[in-house]
């Protein structure tokens, strides 16, 4: 090499060790460790939920979706909150074990925590809502119109329980949250909270209803068009699925607009 790289180097050097204090240790600098949010034995928790009522919110809706990534049939938004159990003056419904991100669970076990949270409804404020595959190749945009139908459950579940907007407050899963309608915005908070559905157990509830009633409707239409395989893949573009699409093209139900399905 140069000999001018060694004496840049040296002259660096040196000018780098007369700015240290003698008989100082130094480190080197790290990154910070990334803060993770408290959650109960890796399940969800009731620590977002708890801090809201302490800061005057007594109803906290917690919001998931199932099958945004299909690329046949609906998505479905599900809204879930839990209501004050006045008879014994609980501040919350007793949790119902093993809640916890749906994709976790067995279809056994999503069906047993569904069944308890729908025959419940003293403990349970819930609400889905579905945008089928023609309102989504309508829209073009899978996230716009997974959003509006994040805002439809929210506010169906507002109004037919009648909970009152201003100790209301929603937290949905992922990167983004719906803006609400008028006379809910504003008034209403509604955040996307990241790993909503591992951390915050009105999340996972809906995750759990969500994924659910997704599975039912695919079921169904496996009924009606068996070559797809519905009742195995949900409509999400698995192997087997794509190639029965090459076998068979398109069902009535396939959204178009998907990138996989285009053209065809």
């Amino acid at each position: 090499m140069h000999v001018g790289y060694f004496t840049n180097l040296l002259t660096i050097v040196l000018s780098t060790t007369l700015l240290l204090r003698p008989n100082t240790t130094y480190a080197l600098a790290t990154r910070p460790k990334k803060r993770t949010r408290p959650t109960s034995n890796g399940f969800p928790s009731l620590h977002l939920e708890q801090d809201l009522r302490q800061r005057g919110y007594t109803y906290i809706i917690g919001s998931d979706e199932a099958g945004r990534g299909s690329i046949a049939g609906p998505v479905v938004c599900a809204s879930c909150c839990l209501l004050k159990n006045d008879s014994n003056n609980d501040e919350y419904p007793p949790l119902i074990e093993g809640v916890q991100d749906s994709k976790l669970l067995s279809p056994e076990q999503r069906i047993a925590i569904y069944d308890r949270i729908v025959s419940q409804p003293d403990s349970y404020a819930w609400c889905t809502s579905q945008r089928s595959n023609d309102d989504i190749d309508t829209s073009g945009n899978i996230l716009k119109t997974t959003m509006d139908c994040f805002r439809d459950s929210i506010e169906t579940l507002l109004t037919s329980h009648n909970l009152p907007l201003d100790a209301a407050y929603s937290v949905v899963d992922g990167k983004k949250s719906p803006r609400l309608s008028q006379g809910y915005d504003g008034v209403v908070p509604c955040r996307p909270y990241v790993r909503g559905d591992v951390e915050v157990y009105t999340v996972a509830l809906a995750s759990i209803i969500a994924r659910v009633t997704h599975e039912r409707l695919m079921t169904d239409l496996h009924d009606i068009y068996p070559a797809y395989g519905f009742r195995e893949n949900f409509g999400y573009g698995w192997r087997d699925h794509v190639l029965a699409v090459h076998s068979h093209g398109l069902s009535p139900v396939h959204r178009k607009s998907c990138k996989p399905n285009k053209g065809r």
